[in-house]
């Protein structure tokens, strides 16, 4: 063969392939499923939550394929919206921001084939339900703490939660919950705020989340007032019988809500800045007695209440008052000159009609509130005047704390216990002059005030203004070193108790011009106290700076006088002290005596201390412990009033004990006192009706407790485990809640106590059974061979749990499927959803906690209708058939219908019927009985019927 007719062949085999597969094309383009038609949403449409997608059924699709997204060019795939199903409905899983969205949809044929895509359509999610502000309604007035601040707001469809803010501006720019606080979310539709807010106005308003936070349109902006009645009755007392003393207590009726009170004392009646003397501690009960002396002067106060959040109420002024110390005529009482050796006044009178003395002593008895006095002694001018200026000879002032005064020598050239002890008392360069008179005046001195000046009386002069106290003269004798006898001692003698400073006392002894006194707390002299030098025979401690003061002991103090030849303490006989028949006294001042709380009493309220003042004390020092022996007091606080408040509550419930001591001028502690119980009962808030169960957030209540700081939650969950809270509010209202079973609350008031809190007693536990919503509504839309499954919002719901099975007991489930909004639509995969049997549906509402709630149950579709007709007779033993046909509802023949036979005795195994419906069923029973025919199909409900054997 010739190459040409090969190539021609070649060609016509290539011309041949190019028209068949140009044939070819057409047809298997003509496979492919056509694009369906986008039936719902409708294009343009405007929906309020993700929206349902739906199309119509196209020719050879085995399933379909669909996409939402973002943007036309579908690059920007939204919401799982991409999936491949064999229903015409598809359901978005996810919520969807608001915006304008794109969808499409497309067939797909049983080898994989895709058809073309619908055209495309676009929706708008714009959601605009908002939540409508219910209370406290606008403009209205809030009481605190009677009415705690919950705020509640109607429920929108689709949230999941809600953002709560509020402001203290209409614009809601400035947060009322703190710099970094924008807003509280919480699941509910109320919210008690945790804080108690100043008096004022305030704004708030609501914005909807969806259940992956997407806002919604925020609510119209609210207000309310918030007062608070701070009004109360303030009084004041003088805690002291005695008129040269003015002890205040300020106290006050308690305010509604008030966690303390803050006081303050002025001398300006607008109380100016600055002025202020009193005071910087608050306090939690309702008194207050100033640890700090006032200065003497007339005082405007006032008192205002500060609630849990530190928040100030009003001022409310109570009356005003005089304070003054010691005024009283005379202001130190029974001022008077005695000598050594007896408490009256010398008889024998100088020529000026001053008594003429050796020894003078000058005594007065104690004034209340004194802790120290003042003294000057001054020359007296014959032409009748006293000059307290002088200083030819020089006018001399002294501090004592002892209630008499006596000279001292001018120096000393040593002391009798060498180093045991420092130099002695003396009054250094100055010193009486033998026959001249001299003037004495005498003024109180009490504790120093808040700003470190002291507090003084009057003067009251002896003798009277203008008059000599005593003309000085000594005794003419020649000095000579001498022994002090046994005898010659006069006060205090050995044995005696002291309740304040002694005033120590001797016989002169003959031609002894100085005599040392040594004070020591035990009868060898090695722990000496006390040395002075004098050139009397008696002696008031003191030195010639300062004050002196024996502190209080159980054991005894020893005294000696050593005589010595010259008036500087020159020409000591003695060796020792020890050697002068030393004498011995107590000192044992009278403790306070405690006026209240006494007697294991229990105290509802802060505690108010009171006890009885004591002579000479400069201040009290107060000690509160749960432990007998103090040995870590929880209160340790030093004050000059005879009454104390503490700042800080104490501990509940047990058995408290409390003790005072004053301290002298030196601040040395005296004796203290017996020692008194109490316990602190700090109250349980009392709890108002509330609610017991319910589906969402519960408001939970309780009246306030006065004094208290916060209030302490504890929950036990319906799991077992434990939450606590803490709130400065009357109301509580969780932001999470999920799961189901019963919850117990309860709840106690905490106190101030330092930088700690204390707690009160909690409450009985309260019940409160949750339970999760049931969707409503439940409805099943069954258009172009397709199934979309829809139900309303329920509370509280972060996503819903959807089943479709075979059978009502869900024991065969065919589709599971979980979204977060309120409609889905099943893939439809499963064969059975083609079979025609019965379906059922059910949904449930998943709580935050993926704690799953009862399930809504429906039917989903119904299995087509058997019927079952039989003809025959059965005889036991006996050979017999049945003639069994087998037809639908419409009566038509039905083939391929399932038949089984059970019961007396038969084994016959399963048929089917033929095209007609029919089959023979020939059998042999053994026993008399029934024998039960099933006739079953896909897609039908299964039919049965009985024959008896007889």
């Amino acid at each position: 063969m010739s190459p040409m007719p090969r190539a021609a062949g070649r060609i016509a085999a290539l011309v041949a392939l190019v028209v068949a597969l140009a044939l070819a094309a057409p047809a298997a383009e003509a496979a492919r499923p056509p694009a369906p038609r986008g039936v719902g949403p409708a294009a343009g449409a405007t929906v309020a939550a993700a929206p349902a997608l739906s199309w119509t059924p196209v020719r050879r699709a085995a399933q379909y394929e669909y996409q939402l997204a973002a943007d036309s060019s579908f690059s920007s795939v939204v919401g799982g919206g991409q999936a491949f199903t064999h229903n015409t409905y598809a359901s978005i899983v996810k919520t969807l921001a608001d915006g304008r969205y794109f969808w499409r949809a497309r067939g797909i044929n049983a080898k994989g084939q895709a058809g073309h895509w619908s055209a495309v359509r676009a929706f708008t999610k714009r959601w605009t339900a908002r939540p409508i502000p219910l209370a406290p309604v606008d403009g209205a007035a809030v009481s605190y703490p009677s009415t705690p601040i919950v705020l509640s707001w109607s429920g929108v469809p689709h949230a999941y939660k809600y953002a709560v803010a509020v402001a203290t501006d209409p614009g809601m720019a400035h947060s009322a919950l703190g710099a970094r606080l924008q807003s509280v979310v919480t699941s509910g539709t109320s919210l008690a705020l945790s804080i108690a807010l100043a008096p004022g106005r305030y704004y708030w308003s609501v914005t909807p989340l969806d259940a992956d936070l997407h806002p919604g349109t925020r609510s119209g902006i609210a207000s309310f007032d918030r007062t608070w009645p701070t009004a109360t009755a303030a009084r004041v007392a003088d805690l002291d019988a005695s008129p040269a003393v003015f002890d205040p207590q300020f106290s006050w009726d308690p305010v509604p809500g008030a966690a303390a009170y803050q006081v303050e004392v002025s001398p300006s009646d607008d109380f100016a800045v600055g002025s202020k003397t009193c005071c910087d501690d608050s306090v939690s009960g309702t008194a207050l007695s100033p640890r700090d002396l006032l200065p003497n002067n007339r005082y405007s106060w006032r008192v205002r209440a500060i609630d849990l959040d530190g928040n100030a109420g009003a001022w409310n002024e109570g009356p005003p008052f005089e304070k003054a110390f010691d005024h009283v005529t005379p202001t130190v009482p029974r001022l008077r000159l005695r000598d050594n050796l007896a408490d009256t006044t010398p008889a024998t009178l100088s020529s000026d009609g001053a008594p003429s003395t050796g020894a003078p002593v000058v005594a007065w008895d104690p004034v209340p509130g004194a802790s120290s006095y003042s003294l000057t002694v001054a020359p007296w001018d014959p032409a009748g005047f006293c000059d307290w200026t002088s200083t030819i000879p020089r006018a001399k002032s002294f501090l004592t704390a002892t209630t008499a005064w006596t000279p001292l020598a001018s120096h000393s050239v040593g002391t009798p216990v060498g180093s045991a002890f420092g130099s002695g008392a003396s009054d250094g360069a100055w010193s009486l002059s033998a026959g001249r008179s001299y003037c004495v005046r005498v003024r109180a001195r009490t504790d120093r005030d808040g700003f470190g000046k002291e507090i003084l009386s009057d003067w009251t002069q002896l003798g009277g203004s203008g008059r000599p106290a005593f003309t000085y003269t000594p005794p003419v004798q020649t000095c000579a070193a001498g022994t002090m006898p046994a005898g010659a001692y006069r006060g205090p003698t050995s044995g005696a108790t002291l309740g304040r400073m002694p005033l120590f006392s001797w016989s002169a002894v003959p031609n002894a011009c100085g005599y040392y006194v040594v004070v020591a707390r035990d009868p060898s002299f090695t722990k000496v106290v006390d040395v002075a030098l004098t050139n009397v025979p008696a002696y008031a401690p003191r030195t010639a700076l300062g004050v002196t003061t024996y502190a209080d002991e159980t054991t005894s103090y020893y005294w000696a006088v050593m005589p010595t030849r010259d008036a500087d303490g020159g020409g000591l006989m003695s060796a020792s002290p020890e050697e002068d028949f030393p004498q011995s006294f107590q000192k044992r001042s009278a403790p306070p005596t405690l006026l209240s709380p006494v007697g294991g009493v229990d105290s509802a309220r802060q505690p108010v201390f009171r006890w009885v003042r004591v002579d000479g004390a400069r201040d009290y020092r107060i000690q509160v412990d749960d432990d007998p022996t103090f040995g870590s007091p929880l209160a340790d606080v030093v004050t000059h009033s005879t009454s104390y408040v503490s700042s800080d509550a104490l501990p509940a419930d047990s058995v408290l004990y409390w003790r005072v001591r004053a301290d002298d001028e030196n601040r040395i502690g005296l004796t203290w006192s017996a020692t008194q119980t109490f316990r602190r009962r700090l109250p349980v808030p009392a709890i108002a009706a509330n609610p017991t169960g319910g589906e969402g957030i519960p408001v939970l209540s309780w009246a306030p407790v006065e004094g208290a700081v916060s209030y302490d939650m504890h929950v036990e969950q319906a799991d077992g485990t434990k939450r606590d809270f803490t709130m400065r509010s009357t109301a509580f209202t969780p932001v999470t809640f999920y799961g189901t079973g019963v919850w117990h609350w309860q709840v106690r008031a905490a106190f101030r106590s330092g930088v700690r809190s204390v707690s009160g007693g909690y409450t009985s536990q309260q019940p409160f059974t949750r339970r999760i919503a049931l969707p409503r509504a439940a409805k099943a839309v069954r258009s172009n061979r397709g199934i979309l499954l829809s139900w309303s919002p329920t509370t509280m719901a972060h996503r819903y749990r959807v089943q479709i099975a075979a059978t009502d007991s869900f024991s065969r489930v065919l589709e599971t499927g979980t979204t977060t909004n309120t409609a889905w639509a099943p893939r439809m995969i499963n064969p059975a959803f083609a079979a025609g049997g019965p379906l059922y549906w059910r949904v449930a509402t998943v709580d935050e906690g993926n704690n799953l709630g009862g399930w809504t149950t429906a039917p989903l579709r119904r299995g087509k209708t058997l019927r079952l007709r039989l003809r025959g007779a059965l005889r036991a033993g006996h050979r017999g058939h049945l003639r069994v046909i087998v037809t639908p509802a419409s009566g038509k023949p039905l083939g391929r219908a399932f038949v089984t036979v059970r019961g007396a005795g038969v084994m016959l195994r399963p048929r089917h019927t033929d095209t007609r419906g029919r089959v023979i069923l020939r059998m042999s029973p053994r026993i008399k009985g029934r024998v039960t025919v099933v006739a079953e199909r896909r897609g039908y409900t299964p039919a049965t019927r009985t024959v008896r054997v007889r």
